[in-house]
């Protein structure tokens, strides 16, 4: 399969769609050992727990959209930007998520232990414990190969044809209405 213009946009939107999805997933589960009994207090998605997440799978949503309705040349500039913006994401944000105890939890998971045990962080909260699903490192994996599409994007898009013009004047263009009445006549023969 060619990676064509629309097969590479079509692409784009399947990952996309498929990150947001991951990162939509419980990331995190929160118990805590209450007399010998494990207990799950909650659980917590990727864009509950890292809520810059979020914006930055709207802003590569944006940066292609923009794309499609660019020209050739400032497509390629926001292809090398989308990887960009990529890598910082998941050194940013999916890289401490994977890395993840219950000494260093996200922020916003943080405050909402909290709240639900009633107990503050700097009190000595024991006998919680934060657990890491499958869901961050698929998530990892589909960023991985958003950042794969869009190196293959950058390496093949010079090689796309240049949009077409549908409605481009013609070079016969008439200077004024009787000519131009002759010229259609003359083509209908």
């Amino acid at each position: 399969m060619r990676l064509n213009r629309r097969n590479s946009f079509a692409f784009s939107s399947l990952l996309l769609a498929l990150i947001w999805g991951c990162a939509s997933q419980p990331w995190y589960r929160v118990d805590m050992n209450v007399d010998g009994k494990v207990t799950e207090l909650a659980k917590f998605s990727g864009l509950q727990a890292w809520p810059s997440l979020s914006s930055s799978f709207l802003v590569l949503l944006a940066a292609l959209v923009v794309s499609l309705l660019s020209s050739k040349k400032f497509q390629r500039i926001i292809f090398a930007l989308q990887g960009l913006f990529t890598l910082f994401v998941l050194s940013a944000i999916v890289f401490p998520g994977l890395q993840t105890s219950s000494e260093n939890a996200p922020p916003a998971i943080l405050g909402e232990i909290e709240k639900l045990t009633g107990i503050a962080q700097q009190h000595g909260l024991s006998g919680v414990e934060l657990q890491l699903s499958f869901w961050p490192t698929a998530t990892l994996v589909s960023i991985f190969g958003y950042f794969a599409l869009l190196g293959a994007i950058f390496m093949v898009q010079p090689k796309w044809p240049n949009p077409t013009k549908r409605y481009a004047p013609t070079e016969e263009t008439a200077e004024d209405t009787i000519s131009l009445w002759e010229s259609q006549r003359e083509k209908k023969s």
